[in-house]
């Protein structure tokens, strides 16, 4: 199991309203596949899910098999590599990101006197809210270069005190590795209140998996409203509660030299990191109950449409009456009652994340979901 390093943490609450969200394929997407044993595929139960998640939770949104010759434009972004390297090439070049034989490689580049990096992204494309995210992949164990496989919001940049993850998210990183940082040694990090030295705060989960740098693996996250929790080849590796993103997060794929990987003057030319798919699923349409404002506090468990009196919301981890904020899938409709017979005063939610119930918070005794 992993060795877990908490370097910082601070929880607190800012008012937001989201807006509940649901994956649909990128614009001109087909799904093109190979014949190969954890295929993506529209019935989520044929998808190979680890032990632990129950196939119904999930809803296939896309894959990519990396079937054809370049990357698939509407999936993917070529992103620039954050840098202060003078020397830098522009990233992302031909030289850098490549896709043949259903592999799509990435690859630290080196011209005479100048360096270069691969990194792609769905920002501006698509990104979701909740969901699993799967990527068989074979790391670099190039010295002097790190790779990694990421999800992030633009709000990441945002700087707020106290934070809360349903104002800004987080940066999920599924995995880091840089061998230069230690063989068969994997990292899992959440960063949050933008990047500035002195405001940024991070949470580093440490791995150690022996023959993790040999042949492919497969990486996977599971976010729901509660929790993150990470696999590596369908053994979960860590679980946390902590930092929970509330916002539609974009996929981040990269390796460059440098930085998180060490001495980017030490690295081999070329020194590749290897894709051999990516499967990504939504989390099923539900309602979220929090026990405080700006979805903070205790979480319910996910409410499908029907009828739920003080027991039944008990019985989903909704304590007491003390509901103060709602997470309501588009094209649904709750309506909150102040009585346990569905009487009473009343709030109607239609299809909206609300941070404040205002008049009903903390009074709801039973409620009705209903798809509109």
């Amino acid at each position: 199991m992993a060795k877990f390093k908490v370097v910082f943490l601070i929880i607190g609450g800012v008012s937001i309203v989201c807006f509940s969200f649901f994956c649909l394929p990128p614009k001109g997407y087909q799904n093109k596949k190979k014949n190969r044993k954890a295929v993506a595929s529209k019935n989520s139960s044929i998808h190979n899910f680890p032990k632990g998640i129950d196939p119904d939770d999930y809803v296939f949104c896309f894959s990519d098999e990396f079937n054809g010759t370049t990357v698939n434009e509407n999936i993917w972004n070529r992103r620039r590599r954050l840098s202060t390297d003078t020397n830098s090439i522009d990233p992302n070049s031909l030289e850098t990101i490549k896709v043949s034989n259903g592999i799509l490689s990435m690859a630290t580049y080196t011209a005479p006197g100048k360096i270069g990096s691969a990194e792609i992204s769905t920002d501006k494309l698509y990104q979701l809210r909740y969901g699993y995210f799967e990527l068989k992949a074979q790391l670099s164990s190039g010295v002097g270069n790190g790779s990694a496989f990421w999800l992030q919001t633009p709000k990441t940049l945002v700087v707020s005190n106290p934070f809360n993850p349903a104002m800004a998210g987080a940066e999920i990183d599924i995995f880091e590795n840089g061998i230069s940082n230690g063989i068969n040694k994997i990292y899992y990090s959440l960063h949050w209140n933008g990047y500035n030295a002195g405001e940024a705060r991070s949470i580093t989960f440490t791995d150690l998996i022996p023959g993790v740098y040999n042949g492919f693996h497969t990486f996977a996250l599971e976010w729901t409203p509660k929790k993150y929790v990470i696999y590596v080849d369908g053994v979960q590796r860590i679980k946390t509660d902590t930092i929970i993103s509330h916002l539609p997060e974009f996929i981040i794929l990269g390796i460059g030299p440098g930085g998180f990987g060490g001495n980017g003057t030490m690295f081999p030319n070329p020194s590749s990191l290897l894709v051999d798919y990516l499967h990504v699923y939504n989390r099923r349409p539900e309602v979220t109950l929090f026990g405080d404002t700006d979805y903070r506090g205790w979480v319910s468990n996910g409410l499908q449409p029907g009828a739920y009196t003080t027991a039944l919301l008990k019985a989903k981890d909704a304590f007491n009456s003390d509901i103060s904020s709602v997470e309501v899938p588009k094209g649904w409709k709750l309506t909150l009652y102040d009585k346990d017979n569905f009487s009473g005063d009343s709030l109607v939610v239609d299809g909206v994340d609300v941070y404040n119930l205002d008049a009903m918070e903390n009074k709801t005794s039973s409620l009705r979901i209903v798809k509109n």
